[in-house]
């Protein structure tokens, strides 16, 4: 992946909500003090075997995040409506708002939907700068740290405990924590990437992995 000092990283992905956001780490357990008396209702806590879970994908850059899509419940993205919803309604209007001089490029997920031959054609037509998929490196977090932003994203929306009744609250809250997001930990964010690209470049991939 060629990077110039102006050009800038989009990166993209998907990650799973629940109503409750019992599968955050730090929501899954409990703390008391030795003799202290903790109410039924937190101690026997009722969790669903397969509880709704909701798909968001969004897009980040040095310049922020583009609009979320919320995809319905339990479902994942396959290319068309990944074309459709995530690149063509929501993507290619953050570029245009952010990078007028086209000094980007698109990371995308390693997602088998985002590389299809569908999706790479629809790219094609669309004029994306792209990284191709022989460059899009696999099982390497450590070039794309975006985990970091989803973590911080789900503390922010279940904190103090918070649940969703509904899949609409869900999503209103997650549009409110995303507006109110620390802008300045996602240019980090996005700095580290290129940072990270430039020394696997310069010494393996390797240097990253302790």
């Amino acid at each position: 992946m060629r990077l110039t000092n102006d050009c800038d990283i989009i990166l993209d992905d998907e990650c799973y909500f629940s109503l409750s956001g019992h599968d955050l780490a730090s929501n899954s357990r409990y703390y008391c003090q030795r003799g202290e008396k903790v109410s039924p209702d937190i101690q026997f806590t009722k969790k669903s075997k397969f509880p709704q879970r909701y798909l968001l994908w969004l897009a980040i850059s040095a310049k922020g995040i583009s609009k979320p899509f919320f995809s319905p419940r339990n479902c994942s993205v396959n290319s068309e409506i990944y074309i459709k919803k995530c690149i063509k309604k929501r993507l290619l209007p953050f570029i245009k708002d952010n990078y007028p001089n086209d000094n980007y490029i698109f990371w995308p997920d390693l997602a088998s939907a985002y590389y299809s031959n569908y999706a790479q054609n629809a790219y094609q037509s669309l004029s994306l700068k792209v990284v191709p998929k022989e460059d899009n490196p696999p099982n390497v977090p450590q070039l794309r740290p975006i985990e970091d932003f989803w973590y911080i994203l789900k503390c922010k929306v279940y904190e103090n405990g918070w649940e969703a009744k509904n899949a609409q609250l869900l999503k209103k809250r997650i549009s409110l924590k995303l507006e109110e997001f620390d802008q300045n930990f996602v240019q980090r964010l996005m700095k580290k990437v290129k940072i990270n690209i430039r020394i696997a470049s310069r010494n393996g991939v390797e240097e990253l992995v302790h």
